[in-house]
């Protein structure tokens, strides 16, 4: 057995092998060897789909998260149409009886298969001038769809470094790459970051921060099935790997909105594409397949709903405490003003009162100074 790979959901291996099992078989179903031949299995039922087609030289095997199709590079001409012998990218679905499809097809240039998707999108890596998207000749990947027979620039770089690693995630909602680009304005140092494209969204952001190239082997990083985490290489530091998770953490708010514990609100915002999976395409072709669409669809509903609850609550508690803060202000003020501001009647009062008395009391000390200047003047008189 040669070069194999295993489907996300793991129910399906293709590979490629020069022992030629017999279609619609199973392990011991075998015809014969000679030829390299690719060779796919359901692990559920262990039948075998064949493809009597050499393909002795290829590369790049990828296979779509339901194991139902798979995307590879060679230069043998497999369908008629690669007489020039370049490397191109090749399809098969399996579906009772495979056959290849050639998804390129040019005379220059490198081409390489990234993943495919379970609803026939294939993604390569190349530098070719592909319909005129990439006019600047610079390594982008694309989005072959296998029924339009369109193409999108999906990284669209315009910077000369490479893309070192890539992977498109199982429920084909991201493209995860790894490059020294600076994609977003966040690594003016080039330093290999990891990049997450959405597919859905048209968008990207970088989701490593790394201050310094962590090790020579820093750009043959791996991801995982789900773009969730990745795994680096540590050689030039120590015989180690290093595994990091791309997961956004919460945003936790703590407000301090009164004295002691009661007077804190907390709250965490959880990110939404941490959160809600699967929605990067549907191929449905069937009862059972638009059943399962659907059921994808209402749990990411009802995961979104839970995120606007717990938001919810938080915004109704913010606007309770508003409302308090807002009757404490005016408390205060108004307790302020009884201290600092002037009684204008109650002092006028006071002023009169005090007045009066000085009054009175300059007319009895006049009053008593009179008295005993009378006396002396009828003593005089005797």
């Amino acid at each position: 057995m040669g070069t194999f790979t295993l489907s996300a959901d793991g129910s399906a291996v293709v590979f490629f092998s020069s022992t030629h099992y017999t279609n619609g078989g199973t392990k011991d179903d075998v015809s014969g060897s000679g030829s390299v031949r690719m060779a796919h299995v359901d692990l559920n039922t262990g039948i075998f789909q064949t493809l009597s087609d050499t393909t002795s030289n290829y590369t790049d095997l990828v296979i779509s998260a339901d194991g139902s199709r798979v995307a590879f590079r060679s230069n043998n001409d497999l369908t008629g149409q690669n007489s020039d012998g370049g490397f191109e990218v090749f399809t098969v679905e399996f579906n009772g009886s495979p056959s290849y499809v050639q998804a390129t097809n040019a005379t220059s240039g490198g081409v390489r298969a990234v993943g495919i998707d379970d609803s026939g999108k294939v993604y390569l890596r190349t530098a070719r001038d592909i319909q005129g998207l990439n006019p600047s000749g610079l390594q982008n990947i694309f989005q072959y769809d296998l029924t339009s027979g369109t193409y999108v620039n999906v990284t669209g770089k315009t910077a000369s470094e490479t893309i070192d690693n890539y992977m498109l995630t199982a429920d084909g909602s991201a493209l995860m790459i790894l490059t020294k680009a600076d994609l977003t304005g966040e690594n003016p140092n080039n330093y290999t970051q990891a990049f997450r494209y959405e597919l859905h969204l048209g968008t990207v952001r970088q989701v490593t921060n790394f201050d310094s190239e962590l090790s020579k082997d820093a750009a043959s990083g791996q991801f995982s099935y789900d773009g969730h985490s990745l795994l680096i290489s540590q050689t030039n530091i120590t015989a180690e790997f290093l595994s990091l998770s791309l997961v956004p953490e919460n945003s936790e708010l703590d407000v301090e909105l009164g004295s002691g514990a009661e007077g804190r609100i907390a709250s965490a915002l959880h990110a939404l594409n941490g959160s809600l999976r699967g929605l990067g395409g549907f191929m449905i072709s069937s009862q059972s397949a638009a059943l399962g669409a659907l059921d994808r669809v209402n749990s990411n509903i009802d995961e979104a709903a839970q995120i606007l609850g717990v938001l919810g609550a938080a915004l109704n508690r913010f606007s309770i405490a508003d409302s308090v803060l807002d009757k404490s202000a005016l408390e205060f003020a108004a307790a302020r003003s009884r201290i600092t501001d002037v009684d204008v009647a109650e002092e006028s009062a006071n002023l009169l009162r005090g007045q009066i008395v000085q009054q009175t009391a300059s007319a009895l000390l006049a009053q008593a100074n009179v008295q005993p200047q009378l006396a002396l003047i009828l003593l005089g008189g005797i």
